[in-house]
């Protein structure tokens, strides 16, 4: 199942909430390891995040 544009729209509302108050990357809501569509979501999470945020990515981890 396909995120609808509306379930997209909320993950990039949640990550600009994440990024502006300063909350780590991995407060993402979506697991990585849930259906296709989370995980689209996921990915839609993190890039708004890192573009609102760059640099501020610990690829160490």
């Amino acid at each position: 199942m396909t995120p609808t544009d509306t379930q997209r729209a909320q993950a990039i509302r949640a990550a600009r909430f994440a990024a502006a108050r300063g909350l780590p990357i991995t407060a993402c809501p979506y697991p990585i390891s849930g259906s296709a569509s989370l995980r689209v979501l996921a990915v839609v999470f993190v890039r708004e995040y890192a573009r609102l945020r760059p640099g501020r990515i610990d690829h160490t981890a």
